[in-house]
């Protein structure tokens, strides 16, 4: 504050004092000044901070960071592959798997599906393991089983179910298997879906 009153007062005298010298063009910026200083003064503005906004450059606004979305986490899910194969004409064929597996992916869910041991005669003519299904259903080796022969895979699907807290995809009830694999949780959720046409619904 005392710099800009400092200006006003040295631009008066100088002003007068030009005045008297006959110098009117110096008394003339003189009193431009003063009437700057008085501005100054006004606003409490320092000298400084006026000079340095009028001669140095406007800086640039900062640009705003590029917000990055929230990523979302992918949550398990078990598709019963033997169940869903004959979704849509009742009739096994990988069809309606792949497309409830799509399904599932657009819904931020990791799948794993369980198959019984004959899924590669049901679907071909030979035995079928997890590295040929997998690139058939665009998914990792390790995110297919197929069960033992002999084995059923009803248990499989409950068991991993309940290991990682995930629904299962399929019509099946599990009559014979849910009570047992229920008995520790308050139940695994099962999602059921169906063709109307050529569509798939699926509760999911």
């Amino acid at each position: 504050m005392r710099i800009p009153f400092i200006l006003l007062v040295g631009s008066v005298i100088g002003a007068i004092t030009a005045f008297t010298l006959n110098q009117p063009d110096l008394a003339l910026v003189l009193v431009f000044a003063a009437i700057a200083a008085l501005i100054l003064a006004l606003r409490g503005i320092s000298a400084r901070d006026f000079f340095r906004g009028a001669f140095s450059r406007p800086r640039r606004a900062a640009r705003p960071r590029p917000v990055k979305p929230p990523v979302r986490r992918r949550k398990p899910v078990v598709i019963d592959g033997s169940n869903v194969i004959h979704w849509r004409r009742n009739l096994p064929e990988l069809l309606p798997l792949q497309r409830v597996i799509a399904r599932a992916k657009a819904a931020h869910y990791t799948p794993l599906v369980i198959f019984d041991a004959n899924i590669g005669y049901k679907i071909s003519d030979h035995y079928m393991s997890e590295a040929e299904l997998a690139p058939l259903l665009g998914l990792e080796p390790d995110q297919i089983q197929v069960v033992d022969r002999g084995a059923p895979a009803d248990p499989e699907i409950l068991r991993h179910a309940t290991r990682l807290g995930a629904p299962v995809i399929t019509n099946d009830r599990y009559r014979d298997w849910l009570d047992q694999f229920a008995r520790h949780k308050r139940g695994i959720k099962l999602i059921r879906g169906h063709y109307k046409g050529q569509r798939l619904v699926l509760d999911l």
